[in-house]
């Protein structure tokens, strides 16, 4: 194989090493002290952008303790788009079962502050509503929202 030239190439190993993503909550989603309608269905909204409560029918909403929309800070590498997860609905329990539909103020796919590099964040807040009735069983009720975030 005397004379025989053999090609090569060559070629570069390329990474880009982002900052653990986190997501943590900073409030909790409570929807207060609600006194149950005297007859009939009531609608209790609290809005995910403001934090107001709405009580519709004949139940009342007590000022305290108050109400609180649940609050949520992402951190990873800057600049970079995540998708978010929260889910439509949770169950609350208690005495009986309540059904809360779920709000958000966040996009699909949100992009945390700051460039690639540096440190970034993105937050948001989670509201819902529910409805009760004069039949809703008096009593505590607790839920668990489970909210998560991935890269894209």
């Amino acid at each position: 194989i005397n004379g025989l030239t053999l090609s090569s190439d060559t070629d570069r190993g390329r990474l880009q090493a982002y900052r653990s993503l986190a997501i943590a909550k900073t409030a909790d989603l409570s929807f207060g002290r609600i006194q149950l309608p005297t007859s009939g269905s009531s609608t209790i909204s609290l809005d995910a952008a403001t934090g107001s409560r709405t009580v519709t029918g004949l139940a009342f909403g007590y000022p305290t303790p108050a109400a609180t929309r649940a609050a949520f800070n992402i951190t990873g590498e800057g600049g970079q788009q995540v998708s978010l997860s929260v889910p439509p609905t949770i169950t609350l329990s208690g005495p009986s079962t309540l059904t809360v539909n779920v709000t958000d103020t966040a996009p699909a796919a949100p992009t945390l502050s700051g460039t690639l590099g540096a440190g970034g964040a993105y937050s948001f807040t989670v509201g819902g509503d529910f409805t009760i009735s004069n039949t809703t069983p008096p009593g505590a009720y607790t839920g668990v929202l489970s909210v998560s975030v991935d890269y894209n």
